[in-house]
């Protein structure tokens, strides 16, 4: 039996999509250090605006009822 993937939280799926992005892509080839990446895409995230936020909030939503709906309630993320 496989375990399930990790549920998708807002700040993963705003940091995917500012990684698609054509700056943060180009970035990417350039400077390989994703953790550099995250630290200016949470500073993004913090200036956001009211609306954007509201935007990711549902789509963490819909990942939820996405991801219960394949993997069912039992999920549990093992501690390290």
């Amino acid at each position: 039996f496989e375990k399930p993937p990790r549920l998708q939280n807002i700040f993963i799926l705003y940091r995917r999509n500012k990684s698609a992005s054509p700056e943060f892509k180009n970035k990417l080839k350039v400077d390989r250090k994703v953790k550099l990446t995250s630290k200016e895409i949470g500073i993004l995230w913090k200036n956001e605006t009211e609306e954007v936020k509201k935007l990711f909030y549902a789509l963490e939503r819909m990942a939820k009822k996405k991801h219960r709906e394949i993997y069912g309630d039992n999920y549990k993320p093992e501690r390290k």
